[in-house]
């Protein structure tokens, strides 16, 4: 049987370009503080699917992201004057 998917990495990497703290995120996410934690922490691999629509609302990224079906946070913000249009992350639009 085979991992299952982490979304650590991506949640992390979305957590840290929105500027936002923690409690911030978890409140727009409707979480707990400390459900987010662990998710960041990499303590939490078993996340539901309303948790992953959740974080992908609070953090502006796509929830094909965050569960790495993508390397585009947001495809449909991508910013086409990027030098390379599959430059993923950070070449976005603001």
């Amino acid at each position: 049987m085979t991992e299952p998917y982490n979304v650590m990495p991506r949640v992390v990497a979305a957590f840290e370009y929105s500027g936002m703290t923690k409690a911030q995120v978890a409140k727009l996410a409707g979480i707990r503080w400390a459900q987010l934690h662990k998710v960041l922490q990499g303590q939490r691999t078993h996340i539901s699917a309303e948790t992953i629509r959740r974080l992908a609302l609070a953090l502006n990224v796509s929830s094909d992201y965050l569960l790495g079906l993508t390397d585009y946070p947001n495809s449909r913000e991508r910013d086409l004057s990027c030098p390379n249009p599959l430059t993923p992350w950070p070449c976005y639009a603001s």
